[in-house]
């Protein structure tokens, strides 16, 4: 049986930050301008009092495209120079770029979200938690999945305690649709589901259920023209003693193909929480179920297909500027974010090792 150490999560209020502008408009600079910047930079259009002012990319015509997002915006060829001039940098750009990225902005006192994952490796993501407490910066990670709209609604169902106490679990994200169409780069990738849609799903485990005691996971590739695995099988029992299996997928061919939604059942002493197609959430105590349609919030940026996924960005963002502007950490803070990551991190050594992992 191998042990992964548990870090404490950094306690305290950070300086108050707020907006530059006469209104307290929060400035925003966007580093990285591919695929998931169309969605993130609408979606920063759509929080009170935050506008998108600066654009970086790797390459600058991916910046100037960009600009018809973000009417007004300035490009910048320098990070440096677009971090004086916002008062918070979005890190849309690739896994290689976060560090370098991360370790440039931090030491200035700007505060940034990253996407997620964090870092390649978990070394990578402890040295970037370690930055952020050195410089007493606001680092935060973009992790949207929790707040896709029928998590919260769950998460509401589970705190008042209307099925008793959870024993058993089950997350399941499992379909066969082409991502690599539109992000080729991931069948190039070592590391596939466990770190592209895994650390997405294990941190709402944790959302919902708390944090784990122990991990087991197994790992496949199916399809032979990538690099990684494409479907994962991960059992974790939670400090609270619940059994919690999340199920992976990107090659299981399913007659209803449910992608990008994430299915649930949910098992406690007094009833049962089921999540299925269509955003249907049943609740089903004493012999009574209580049915509703959670659906997603569609803005007119937002293709109605995957709303689920891309309305949660919006959510996502109003969360990290409240907290932002009371002076807190956010509730995806990247020390928070390391415990996700060390799930990820455990996952892939027991599928190596054909052991458990407890924390």
């Amino acid at each position: 049986m191998m042990k992964f150490r548990r870090v404490p999560l950094a306690r305290g209020k950070l300086p108050r930050i707020m907006g530059s502008s006469a209104h307290n408009q929060l400035r925003v600079g966007v580093v990285g301008c591919g695929f998931w910047a169309r969605f993130q930079i609408r979606a920063w259009s759509e929080v009170e009092r935050v506008r998108v002012t600066g654009l970086n990319s790797l390459r600058r015509s991916d910046a100037e495209a960009a600009l018809a997002l973000a009417p007004g915006a300035e490009v910048f060829d320098r990070v440096e120079d677009l971090a004086a001039q916002v008062d918070l940098v979005d890190i849309i750009a690739s896994v290689p770029a976060h560090r370098p990225l991360v370790e440039t902005l931090l030491p200035l006192g700007v505060p940034v979200v990253c996407q997620k994952p964090l870092g390649a490796t978990i070394d990578e993501c402890e040295a970037m938690v370690k930055l952020a407490k050195e410089t007493g910066t606001w680092l935060a990670v973009h992790e949207n999945w929790r707040y896709q709209a029928p998590f919260p609604a769950i998460k509401d169902v589970l705190d008042a305690g209307e099925i008793g106490p959870v024993h058993r679990a089950r997350l399941t994200f499992s379909c066969s649709f082409n991502v690599f169409a539109n992000q080729p780069a991931l069948a190039a990738a070592e590391r596939f589901i466990v770190s592209d849609v895994g650390c997405h799903v294990l941190d709402t485990v944790r959302y919902l259920f708390g944090e784990a005691a122990e991990l087991f996971a197994l790992n496949s590739r199916v399809n032979p023209a990538i690099a990684g695995e494409d479907v994962s099988t991960i059992l974790l029992r939670m400090e609270s003693g619940a059994h919690v299996t999340v199920e992976l997928s990107y090659a299981s061919p399913l007659e209803d193909e449910s992608f990008p939604a994430t299915y649930l059942l949910v098992e406690g002493k007094s009833g049962s929480l089921r999540l299925g197609p269509n955003n249907d959430l049943s609740v089903y105590v004493d012999g009574v179920i209580r049915q509703e349609t959670i659906l997603a919030p569609v803005y007119d940026w937002v293709d109605p297909r995957y709303a689920l996924v891309q309305s949660s960005i919006v959510a996502c963002h109003r969360d990290l500027v409240r907290a932002l502007r009371a002076g807190e950490p956010a509730a995806t803070s990247a020390a928070d974010n390391l415990r996700t990551m060390r799930l990820v991190e455990a996952a892939y050594s027991s599928a190596a090792s054909g052991l458990a992992i407890t924390f």
